[in-house]
């Protein structure tokens, strides 16, 4: 999406076409144990997906491999076609042209299908922590899908008064009677997106804006996630070790 970004600050306003809305949804499906990530972003090319994707199909780190059984990737460039890249989380992916998938317009959707033991991101409490831990550096609006409930008051004999309107009866109720009505509630679900950072990211707010809590929540998460990736970062594969990775095209 920076690259996107990029290309909108300059004059060729064309490259917004297919999406002209900057955004990030996720969607947790419990139903399927899948998590969906749609961005509008630049998207990819069938290249990319070979090269970029490819990689990461071959050089999996274990724990990535163990959280899901496969990733299905579609995605939509301005310059190319609507592709889909598949995977079973092992060495070999495939790459086909979507041809009956809904339209992108432009941007790309993945789709984690999540093990058992890793349903827990399909909460929306954890959902919701993960995205908010580092807010600081995310410009664009990201938006969880999320289950409401709401409690709706309707009359038991609300039925039976739109029967007797149908058949002409006109007679006058009784006011105090209409008061005294039962009345039940029911549960009515609904979903709709909603959006989780929103407050702007540090580096787009003024000085005097940013507390020195924030700063220092700002710090703490970097070093974080430097510990992190140097404990986390795989090995590098030997060049000739790729011949074991397959891929498959299919036109």
């Amino acid at each position: 999406m920076e690259k996107l970004q990029q290309q909108k600050n300059l004059t060729d306003k064309s490259k917004l076409d297919g999406q002209t809305e900057l955004f990030i949804h996720i969607i947790p499906d419990k139903a399927s144990n899948t998590l969906t990530i749609i961005d509008s972003g630049v998207g990819m090319t069938k290249a990319d997906l070979v090269n970029n994707l490819g990689t990461i199909a071959r050089s999996c780190t274990k724990e990535f491999m163990e959280a899901i059984t496969a990733v299905v990737v579609t995605t939509k460039h301005n310059d190319d076609e609507q592709y889909v890249w598949e995977s079973q989380a092992g060495g070999s992916f495939t790459v086909t042209r979507d041809t009956s998938g809904e339209s992108l317009g432009r941007g790309t959707k993945m789709t984690l299908y999540l093990k058992e033991d890793q349903l827990e991101y399909l909460e929306e409490r954890r959902l919701k922590d993960l995205i908010k831990k580092h807010p600081e550096f995310i410009s664009y609006p990201i938006s969880l899908w999320v289950e409401k409930t709401t409690e709706k008051e309707i009359s038991d004999d609300e039925d039976e008064e739109e029967k007797k309107e149908e058949e002409g009866n006109v007679e006058e109720v009784d006011e105090e009677k209409e008061k005294e009505e039962k009345k039940k509630k029911i549960k009515e679900v609904s979903h709709e997106f909603d959006l989780v950072n929103k407050q702007n990211p540090i580096w787009m707010r003024k000085p005097e804006e940013i507390t020195k809590e924030e700063m220092l929540k700002l710090g703490l998460s970097i070093d974080d996630d430097a510990a992190d990736d140097d404990a986390d970062v795989p090995a590098l594969e030997d060049p000739e070790d790729d011949a074991e990775s397959k891929m498959e095209e299919v036109d």
